[in-house]
């Protein structure tokens, strides 16, 4: 059952990695990836 609902998001995803916005997503998540390091983190002083 689980697998059933697992499999159009996995198809989703494959579009989306398809897709120009790909990039644009990549960029974002690594933007948001920075962020969570840097408010996480204590800082350097």
């Amino acid at each position: 059952m689980f697998f059933l609902l697992l499999m159009p998001l996995m198809q989703t995803v494959a579009e989306i990695q398809r897709s120009p916005l790909n990039r644009i997503y990549r960029i974002l998540r690594h933007l948001d990836n920075a962020l969570k390091v840097l408010v996480l983190s204590p800082p350097a002083k």
